[in-house]
């Protein structure tokens, strides 16, 4: 008896399973990347109102910054440098302190 089939290289496509729709997902990865940095020095600043408001600039909230932002301009604008020598080297540190700090 001599077969009627004819040999074929790898596996009978009518056997094998039907091909299946892979879909790659991406999931974030669980930690985030943040940029650590130390909080700026209000320790020098002597008035209370003033280092409230540097705190409050590093709070969430938008209206919470933009009020502590209302106020340290209005502090500068108060001691100008012309009549009171401006305002403490302590402020003027922490301001660049405050600006090198990432924003959440």
């Amino acid at each position: 008896m001599t077969s009627s089939r004819k040999q074929r290289a790898g596996p009978d496509p009518a056997s094998s399973p039907a091909p299946r729709n892979v879909a790659f997902s991406f999931s974030p990865p669980s930690t985030s990347l943040s940029y650590v940095a130390k909080p700026p020095d209000l320790s020098g600043i002597t008035e209370a109102s003033v280092a409230i408001s540097f705190k409050n600039i590093q709070k969430k909230d938008g209206t919470t910054k933009t009020k502590a932002l209302e106020d340290l301009v209005a502090h500068a604008q108060a001691n100008p440098f012309e009549l009171h020598g401006g305002v403490e080297d302590a402020v003027l540190d922490a301001w660049v302190g405050s600006l090198l700090r990432p924003s959440r």
